[in-house]
């Protein structure tokens, strides 16, 4: 949906064209409208009744321009949020649902706090997701969530889970527990016994370490699968009793690169069984040592199917996650 497309570009740069904000019930007093200007760039119209109280600074945009005014004819105080940039039509759509559905969830008197609210919220996401998230880097984060839910959860509770996903936050390991490391990778399951180590560093452990490699089949499946935003609300919907988990759990997401202004819906998922390997000594791997110190950033791909020896099975796994020594 795009409800810009009726609205056509006035002939004066001064003039705005706009048609009002449907299907949503604001509070008394309260409109929003979609707005074009001369220049074919696109918004939203905020009007509430004349605001009288201290002066609020509004978030700046790279993207938006965000303006406060008195609209002198409707006796309104306004609030005007334009695209700048044509790149991000879909993701300025989702950010004008979300400021609506904000203020349709309060009253009159707080609209403009309910504004500026939602707008840090806006400027926070947009901040860490500036675009939508690759195939490949969907595939790698349902992964790293399916690992998080359905072993760490259960084994650990919402919260020490969420504390030992280290990834999103610049960590050469996935997820971290004490000298404990996990790494998960995403491949295609059965049709692909092989998987790709991004640097030599990636299997590297010292004496002291234990690492372990966690594979998990995944592939696109438009009949049977769900979306990323499918499977990141059901993995919210597990931590939500524990809100102080819940909150480090989103502020994981977003450092991952995920936002919920982007839609994920076109592309659909399907996960298969998980398998583990103990990176010992003896494991097959590149390591910096190996390797002359004028070489680095090495990627190679690492065929499992010689790697019986080495493999675990899942009671192994969760008997080496053990809350109490997070």
């Amino acid at each position: 949906m795009n409800p810009w497309d009726g609205i056509p570009a006035p002939q004066n740069k001064q003039d705005v064209n706009s048609i009002l904000f449907s299907d949503v019930e604001f509070p008394d007093g309260v409109s929003i409208e979609w707005i074009k200007l001369y220049d074919s760039s696109v918004g939203i119209s905020v009007f509430f009744n004349e605001y009288r109280g201290d002066l609020i600074t509004l978030p700046s945009f790279k993207v938006l321009d965000v303006g406060f005014r008195r609209h002198a004819r409707k006796n309104k105080t306004c609030v005007q949020i334009v695209l700048r940039d044509d790149d991000m039509h879909e993701l300025f759509f989702r950010l004008c649902l979300d400021l609506a559905d904000s203020i349709a969830g309060g009253a009159q008197s707080n609209v403009l706090h309910r504004i500026v609210d939602r707008l840090e919220e806006w400027k926070r996401l947009l901040s860490v997701a500036q675009k939508k998230l690759s195939k490949r880097q969907q595939k790698g984060l349902i992964g790293e969530l399916a690992f998080l839910k359905e072993i760490l959860l259960v084994e650990m509770g919402p919260l020490a889970a969420a504390k030992i996903w280290t990834g999103p936050t610049g960590s050469s390991r996935d997820f971290t527990k004490g000298l404990t490391f996990f790494e998960v990778k995403s491949n295609r399951g059965a049709q692909e016994r092989s998987v790709i180590i991004s640097s030599e560093n990636q299997l590297t452990t010292s004496a002291e370490e234990e690492l372990f490699l966690c594979v998990i089949g995944i592939n696109e499946d438009p009949m049977n699968g769900l979306s990323l935003d499918s499977i990141v609300e059901d993995v919210r919907d597990a931590f939500v009793q524990d809100p102080q988990a819940l909150a480090y759990l989103n502020n994981l997401l977003t450092l991952a690169g995920y936002s919920d202004l982007f839609d994920y819906s076109d592309t659909k998922w399907v996960k298969e069984s998980f398998r583990y390997y103990y990176v010992d000594v003896g494991f097959p791997k590149i390591v910096p040592s190996s390797i002359p110190v004028e070489i680095s950033e090495v990627s190679y791909r690492l065929d499992l199917s010689h790697l019986d020896e080495y493999e675990l099975d899942e009671a192994a796994i969760r008997a080496r996650i053990d809350a109490k020594h997070v």
